[in-house]
């Protein structure tokens, strides 16, 4: 209302032109509020998990992180849309994005479940394995050694095998977000889409907002391996999706074979041509 103080957060979001300096007001949080409401269906399963890890003791033990709703609900429209069948969710901490994943995934679907926290790695097969009769998918959750990193975990599994890898680009810092994106990129097949949670910091100077909004630059550059991109104000830190290219790079190649040498020196000194040359050879 008029007269009244506004809590603004400033936001930067990538355009064509390089990047916009976004306010999102009350009436902004509002229309949030409006989209939690009426914009996602209600699953009784859903919410009944989120209670569960929104407990505060839970909500410690796993960093006090959980997916927003919408962003699980939008997930779940991408899975269908793509008839996604083997996905990875890496570090969801709360097994309630893992959960919503597993939902969207029919009979034929495989979700992998890697979490860096022992005990939030077990809640997640609780969870899961309490809903089993309701879900037909495969499963695994790995439970990654203290001693390795998250990016370490993902890097033993299969390449370029997955239909879709869902992240956290909340990491620690900007080494350890760029080594999970390459991971994380490497087990998509040509096509996959990847989702990175939590992209969209408040642009306030920081360090940590400095380096994520290097990281969003890093991504809107590489058009070799990306096809497409989008940031999207889903939750409360925002969802990036990226398309990973159709096209394999070539094979690297060492040094010309043998055969291939003596056609071309042949060719430099006669100008006798290729197939010739190769099959008086």
């Amino acid at each position: 209302m008029p007269g009244q103080p506004r809590h603004v957060r400033h936001y930067h979001m990538p355009n064509a032109g390089g990047s916009s300096r976004v306010e999102a007001s009350g009436s902004i949080a509002a229309g949030l509020r409006y989209v939690c409401a009426h914009g996602v269906r209600d699953d009784r399963l859903l919410n009944q998990c989120h209670e569960t890890v929104s407990q505060p003791a839970d909500a410690g033990a796993a960093g006090g992180h959980i997916l927003a709703t919408e962003a699980i609900a939008f997930a779940q429209v991408l899975v269908n849309v793509t008839n996604a069948r083997k996905v990875l969710q890496a570090d969801g901490r709360s097994g309630y994005g893992s959960l919503g994943l597993a939902r969207a995934l029919g009979s034929s679907g495989q979700l992998t479940v890697v979490e860096t926290d022992a005990a939030v790695a077990q809640r997640t097969r609780s969870a899961l394995a309490t809903e089993e009769h309701s879900l037909s998918c495969k499963i695994e959750v790995v439970a990654v050694a203290e001693d390795r990193s998250e990016s370490q975990a993902i890097r033993d599994l299969s390449p370029a095998q997955y239909d879709m890898v869902s992240l956290t680009a909340a990491a620690a810092d900007a080494t350890s977000r760029n080594a999970l994106f390459e991971a994380g990129l490497a087990l998509l097949r040509p096509g996959g889409l990847m989702l990175l949670h939590d992209t969209l910091l408040p642009d306030d100077g920081t360090h940590d907002s400095t380096q994520m909004r290097q990281f969003h630059e890093k991504l809107r550059a590489d058009e070799g391996r990306l096809v497409c991109l989008c940031m999207l104000a889903i939750g409360t830190q925002g969802l990036m999706a990226v398309v990973k290219s159709y096209h394999r790079p070539p094979p690297a190649v060492s040094r010309p074979h043998a055969l291939c040498r003596s056609v071309v020196q042949e060719n430099e000194g006669d100008g006798v041509g290729t197939a010739a040359a190769a099959a008086a050879a």
